[in-house]
């Protein structure tokens, strides 16, 4: 005859058992539904910052063309003054000076082919240079053919301590030959400005560069010096994307090692690139973020059922 307390002993074991095959499953579903769950949220969560830096990158994009078109379109009326007249009109100048109260706008003004000052709506600071011959502004102007709108690097503007992007255009006499060039500067921090009211969290950088990697304007804005431009390789890599239809990008940023993701497009009208990248720190350190948040609700519901089966088992213990 088989005891009780045998009967009661193997019964313990099988109860013990089964709590164990139990709290195991519960455990590993606990985790996998966490790795599943994260893992679909760090999907999202990417997928809106990829989304943010593509609507931004348009946006930017739309808003840089206006107002170059806009600087373009003075350029031109200042052009045309000048070679059929030989100087801007008086009628015209308040039409200058409303435009230069925009507050994209630096200042417009007119230099013979010498380089030297002819005129301007905003008055020289004292100590400001009257001559540009040696800028690239001027120089560029002198290699290219009539009618190339030329965008040149940033620096201080003469009118002002702001920085300014200047933007020209060739003076040409009947006979062709060249007399100078008419200018509109444009405000560096504009796009900084911009940024700001578009109403995004500032995840992000926005860069609007020439080709060869001479950045025009960028928000958050940098001190001048700290705006020396991105890499020509970077714009090459860049250009090489949008030649296969590709506007977006995931790369290891090179100072920090961070995940960059990066959007970025070109200007339709003119030879400029405008680039998006994400925060060091907000695309890399999310999914970690993310997976932690998860593995902790996992690790407490583990240590819950952990707790509940011992004080089960315990309580089944006694009465056996």
């Amino acid at each position: 005859m088989i005891s009780s307390s045998k009967i009661d002993r193997t019964a313990l074991w099988r109860i013990s058992l089964l709590l164990s095959i139990v709290g195991f499953l519960l455990c590993y579903g606990a985790f996998y539904l966490a790795n599943k769950l994260s893992a679909e949220n760090i999907k999202s969560q990417l997928l809106t910052i990829d989304q943010s830096n593509k609507h931004i990158g348009l946006i930017v994009q739309e808003n840089a063309e206006k107002v170059i078109a806009n600087a373009d379109t003075v350029l031109r009326f200042m052009q045309r003054d000048v070679e059929l007249y030989g100087k801007i009109l008086p009628e015209h100048e308040p039409i200058l000076r409303e435009f230069c109260q925009r507050r994209f706008v630096g200042n417009t003004a007119v230099f013979d082919q010498a380089g030297e000052l002819q005129f301007t709506i905003k008055r020289r600071l004292p100590g400001k240079p009257s001559n540009v011959a040696t800028t690239d502004v001027f120089m560029e102007q002198l290699k290219f053919s009539p009618g190339v709108l030329y965008i040149g690097s940033g620096w201080v503007s003469l009118s002002s301590d702001r920085s300014v992007v200047f933007l020209s255009r060739q003076i040409r006499s009947p006979q062709g030959e060249f007399k100078g060039i008419v200018t509109v500067t444009l405000a560096q921090d504009y796009l900084a400005k911009f940024d700001e009211n578009l109403g995004f969290e500032h995840n992000h950088k926005i860069f609007l560069l020439r080709r060869d990697g001479m950045v025009l304007a960028q928000a958050p804005q940098q001190d001048t010096d700290e705006t020396a431009g991105v890499s020509l390789q970077q714009t090459r890599r860049v250009e090489e994307y949008l030649s296969r239809g590709i506007t977006a990008a995931i790369y290891d940023d090179t100072e920090s090692g961070a995940e960059r993701r990066e959007f970025f497009t070109i200007l339709r009208e003119y030879p400029l690139l405008v680039m998006v990248p994400s925060l060091p720190g907000s695309a890399d350190t999310l999914p970690v973020q993310i997976q932690q948040q998860y593995r902790f609700f996992a690790q407490g519901f583990s240590v819950f059922v952990l707790l509940s089966g011992v004080l089960l088992w315990w309580q089944i213990r006694r009465q056996y």
